[in-house]
């Protein structure tokens, strides 16, 4: 079935992938029947994505021996822990990365994850090299396969009998029906690739190589096969055209054109499902919610029954909530890309069959994903526990930005206790206001209230301090700030002073 402009028609148990540009951005979706469950937006600007390679400046080595700092040009830096270095076999748990990286050094790393609030991005020197179907470790050995992988292992395994090259090899999921010549060819490149930054590991700390964001965005998605591979721009379409001819002939079928005077987004709904991804609150289908909040510690879902009324029972009906929202918690956690620590408070079941219920269903669902994911049973308190692994930026990060008001936190303060604020200062300053006419300035929301109880706040301060007070608004302040000044005479009032 085809897209008619203005209609959506959806082929069932498909996924679609999307890619669309725009001037000065690059959007990237992904969709499951309908649903959205990937997005990742790149401004295309001089930004560093995931896996670039850089020779980075050993800076620093903390004292612990725990990691160190690495200047990676351009007034970059990078972060390196123990996990990002292969020590040798002969060495213990107690050997120090200082022992093998000294200040001064010149290394090559890659970069493994991006910054985040106050934290150096995350750099590794185990380099990764990936392609559709292989992924390159020149600095390891051995050949690993996907547990995923649905091919005879042998005649893949012979691919890399007597390489001279040596590294390690992880052979993709997405190698399972291909043929072994598209594997020799893929071989062959990221062989070239990797062989070329090895040999510019001397010199001065700069950026060596960033790959392609479409490229790394079809590499990760691309498996299963979609069935359809949508772009709206004519440059983007012919480049990924070529580049599949060389690299992944399968795609080419799924692959097409998307006349961009019918923005794609727009036509595939999925401007309206990300609209709703960075809300807090997602409703399921039988009339339950639940609550997303993101903090730097951890994230919390809790599960709320809502409108929820089919059930015989309280215990069936929240069964059926829990399960509903089971399923989207897993579908929301790719698509806002959650990782870290995350902790889901489930409607309370007194039953012990049901919490063994949904204790199976999420081990089931929660694991059915492409990063690593550890998940804790079901405890007695209703609370489900989970670690998800970090890859790239989070969707509220990527899309939203702190706001200046409330500095993040949600919250204003009450306007009785700005007005505290300002009392405070008046009387610290108090003196120097004598005889003047001071300008106090709110932002225009609080004014309202100041002028209110302009009397009760400032009337008595008013005649003890001898001054006089005019109260306005000013757009460019904060809800929380204020700003107190004296206020500029006007000529007419200098002449009659003068008089």
């Amino acid at each position: 079935m085809h897209l008619r402009v203005g209609r959506l028609t959806e082929m069932v148990d498909m996924v679609s992938l999307f890619i669309s540009r725009l001037p000065g951005n690059l959007r990237l979706a992904k969709s499951f029947e309908g649903k959205l469950e990937r997005f990742s937006w790149e401004m295309e600007s001089p930004a560093y994505p995931l896996g670039t390679i850089y020779r980075g400046f050993v800076t620093h080595v903390l004292p612990g021996g725990q990691g160190a700092f690495l200047d990676l040009g351009k007034g970059q830096q990078g972060f390196l822990n123990r996990a990002g270095v292969l020590f040798p076999k002969s060495s213990g748990r107690k050997t120090k990365l200082g022992d093998f990286i000294k200040q001064g050094q010149t290394h090559l790393v890659q970069l493994q994850k991006p910054a985040v609030d106050e934290k150096q991005p995350l750099v590794s020197k185990l380099l990764r090299f990936q392609g559709y179907f292989l992924i390159h470790l020149p600095m390891e050995k051995g050949i690993f396969f996907s547990k995923k992988l649905e091919a005879d292992r042998e005649p893949i395994r012979a691919l890399f009998s007597g390489d001279r090259h040596g590294g390690g090899w992880i052979v993709r999921s997405a190698a399972s029906e291909v043929p072994l010549s598209w594997l020799q060819k893929e071989k062959e490149i990221l062989q070239a690739l990797a062989g070329k930054m090895l040999s510019q590991s001397e010199g001065c700390a700069e950026n060596l190589w960033k790959p392609d964001p479409i490229e790394s965005w079809l590499q990760d998605q691309a498996f299963p096969l979609p069935k359809r591979v949508l772009v709206d721009d004519e440059l983007t379409y012919a480049e990924l055209k070529n580049h599949l001819h060389d690299r992944h002939p399968g795609l080419l079928p799924v692959l097409s054109f998307h006349d961009p005077t019918h923005p794609m987004f727009l036509a595939y709904r999925i401007q309206s499902q990300l609209d709703k991804a960075l809300a807090s609150k997602v409703w399921l289908p039988s009339g339950g919610f639940l609550i997303f909040q993101q903090t730097e510690a951890l994230v919390s879902i809790d599960v709320n029954s809502g409108k929820q009324k089919k059930g015989k029972t309280l215990s069936s009906s929240a069964l059926r909530t829990n399960l509903e929202a089971v399923e989207e918690i897993g579908r929301q956690l790719r698509l806002r890309n959650l990782a870290g620590l995350i902790v889901i408070d489930f409607i309370d079941m007194p039953e012990p069959s049901d919490r063994q219920v949904l204790d199976t269903a999420c081990q089931k669902k929660f694991t059915q994903d492409e990063v690593s994911v550890d998940v804790l049973p079901l405890n007695r308190f209703g609370l489900v526990c989970l670690t998800r692994e970090r890859y790239g930026m989070d969707l509220m990060r990527q899309t939203l930005r702190s706001c200046h008001c409330c500095r993040g936190e949600g919250l204003l303060e009450k306007d009785h206790l700005l007005g505290v604020r300002i009392q405070t200062e008046i009387l610290s300053d108090g003196a120097s206001y004598r005889g003047e006419r001071l300008n106090l300035q709110v932002h225009p929301e609080a004014l309202d209230f100041f002028q209110k109880h302009r009397d009760l706040l400032f009337g008595e301060m008013e005649q003890k301090g001898g001054f006089s007070l005019c109260l306005t608004g000013a757009s460019e302040l904060t809800r929380n700030s204020y700003r107190i000044g004296v206020w500029e005479k006007t000529e007419e009032e200098r002449i009659q002073k003068v008089d």
